[in-house]
């Protein structure tokens, strides 16, 4: 609690989350971003309300200032309830979906503990976030940043903060995640198979 009250972010270890379920996660991810560009070409669009869309900032999004661009390229998903939105999904590659399911199942399940936990530590309900992911909106966004010739005039992602009550992050095994502390970028060092927790907006608002 302390962790997330000072700094609005914490790791999680020992969660609860298998092994195998974020490796066939990552995975099944890295297969996806290896496709050719056509296979992906058909997921691409601007809609922000569709339940799956891919979009690259490499070649759509740049900063207001000092031609700053943006270098990844992210799948985003509609998530709850997996049931019935996966089919919206790639279904390629081989089991694409199905393992996505697995892992989106297992990190709804963590996020719901955490909350609960979280509430009990401010003296609240353990039953006070309930619905905010039972029944609210839940996305996932698959990141995946390209070999940059040029790092120095690229960002992955611009500084913002989420605005949903919580994110639940793999960070992978490649540093670049910094958070901001008293006016000071910090780097998040990746520890393996833990995941970055972020206090979202509407969490601060009700803190």
């Amino acid at each position: 609690m302390e962790a997330g009250k000072e700094f609005g972010f914490f790791q999680a270890v020992n969660h609860g989350v298998g092994e195998d379920v974020i490796q066939g996660f990552r995975e099944a991810a890295a297969e996806f971003f290896r496709m050719p560009a056509e296979a992906k070409l058909k997921h691409y669009s601007n809609e922000h309300n569709k339940h799956c869309r891919v979009f690259s900032g490499s070649v759509t999004s740049h900063t207001d200032t000092n031609d700053i661009r943006y270098w990844r390229d992210c799948l985003k998903l509609r998530c709850y309830p997996v049931d019935k939105l996966m089919r919206h999904w790639p279904s390629q590659p081989e089991t694409f979906r199905e393992r996505l399911a697995k892992y989106a199942v297992a990190v709804q399940e963590l996020a719901q503990r955490l909350l609960r936990l979280i509430a009990e530590g401010l003296g609240l309900d353990s039953q006070f976030f309930e619905g905010e992911l039972t029944g609210g909106e839940t996305m996932m966004n698959v990141n995946y940043y390209p070999r940059c010739p040029e790092p120095s005039l690229t960002l992955g992602i611009r500084p913002h903060s989420d605005r949903y009550i919580l994110t639940v992050l793999s960070q992978g095994d490649v540093s670049g995640l910094q958070v901001k502390h008293k006016g000071r970028w910090i780097g998040v060092q990746p520890m393996r198979n833990a995941f970055v927790v972020n206090f979202g907006l509407q969490l601060e608002v009700r803190w």
